[in-house]
């Protein structure tokens, strides 16, 4: 398969899905699906039986500060524009050192 056949390739209509995440301050995200799948915790949200019947497709993250969730928003773009690249060398994820244990606690607690 060819780069431009794979580029073409979606799952499951993903890419034009948008899930909401809610911050603890009700701060809301948009992301798209394919983007916050990288979530293992959301995956395994999506799939418990109060949210596969849910069609407001919002997520509440008491835990989670609104600063906090804009980072990890744009790591979840981040990785999956990034995951699979063949591309040599890929660009560091940027961040401000003093937020590294708020992201470090929201990642592993997101399983990303």
């Amino acid at each position: 398969m060819s780069d431009k056949e794979k580029e073409k390739v979606t799952t499951s209509g993903d890419d034009k899905e948008v899930l909401t995440l809610v911050a603890a301050d009700g701060k809301e995200f948009a992301v798209p699906k394919k983007a916050a799948l990288a979530s293992g915790t959301i995956k395994d949200m999506l799939r418990t039986p109060q949210m596969e019947g849910e069609d407001s497709g919002k997520i509440n993250f008491r835990e989670i500060s609104s600063s906090t969730m804009e980072k990890v928003v744009a790591f979840m773009e981040y990785k999956s524009k990034y995951d699979g690249t063949t591309r040599v060398q890929v660009p560091p994820f940027p961040f401000e050192p003093d937020y590294a244990i708020e992201l470090f606690l929201a990642a592993n607690f997101l399983d990303l």
